[in-house]
């Protein structure tokens, strides 16, 4: 009861609302909370659906990049929690749902750092992606979102990459890192999926950005 009363308090200093929500993802993060009950805390935090609380939870959740290592066990674990979160929000508020808001697009953005929680892009991960794509444009997730992406080596992932990138670039033009973006198109040539590749080449040089025109040249 006690948290609970405070899960809807407004605090007047933003840092004590914070830490709060740190806690209660803590517990999730732990094991002591099931997302799928809806009597625990963290799932009373997601059902009141309060943005800023949203914001900090992805956040907090991302942070732990920095902290895990998945050869761990208990740490797998932990990532898998993370990604059930991710899961949570896009079946029950993202699924489904055509057009978005400001808030909705800022969340979007910020689901899309987790992408380094990903170990490869099944079918169920792309379609998060692909919406998440969409927005990054938003809160400069976008640099992240593009390093993250460029960390897939294998073939099958590559070429979903590819696909995720060319969503990006239907709402947005990103141009930093270019060098993560020049090492995805490298990647995309090496597989000689030159259509994917040559598609992204050509968008940039359209939009008059020529850092990926020798790898064009090179390639065709």
């Amino acid at each position: 009861m006690f948290y609970l009363y405070y899960i809807d308090y407004s605090f007047r200093e933003k840092n004590a609302e914070e830490r709060l929500i740190h806690h209660i993802s803590t517990g999730y993060l732990r094991g002591n909370e099931d997302i799928g009950d809806t009597t625990s805390l963290f799932r009373n935090v997601l059902d009141r659906w309060n943005p800023e609380q949203v914001l900090e939870i992805i956040d907090f959740l991302w942070m732990q990049r920095n902290y895990l290592d998945t050869s761990v066990a208990e740490h797998e674990v932990i990532k898998e929690r993370i990604i059930a979160f991710w899961r949570w929000i896009f079946d029950n508020k993202y699924g489904g749902k055509k057009e978005l808001n400001t808030e909705d697009k800022n969340i979007m953005a910020h689901l899309s750092r987790l992408t380094i929680f990903l170990d490869r892009i099944d079918p169920e991960k792309f379609n998060w992606l692909i919406l998440s794509a969409h927005h990054v444009d938003v809160e400069f997730a976008s640099p992240f979102f593009i390093e993250y992406l460029d960390r897939f080596e294998d073939d099958e992932n590559i070429r979903k990459v590819g696909k995720i990138f060319l969503e990006m670039l239907s709402t947005f033009t990103p141009d930093f890192d270019q060098e993560h973006i020049r090492s995805i198109v490298r990647k995309l040539y090496r597989l000689e999926d030159k259509d994917d590749a040559n598609k992204i080449c050509n968008i940039y040089g359209s939009r008059d950005y020529n850092f990926l025109r020798n790898i064009y040249e090179e390639n065709n």
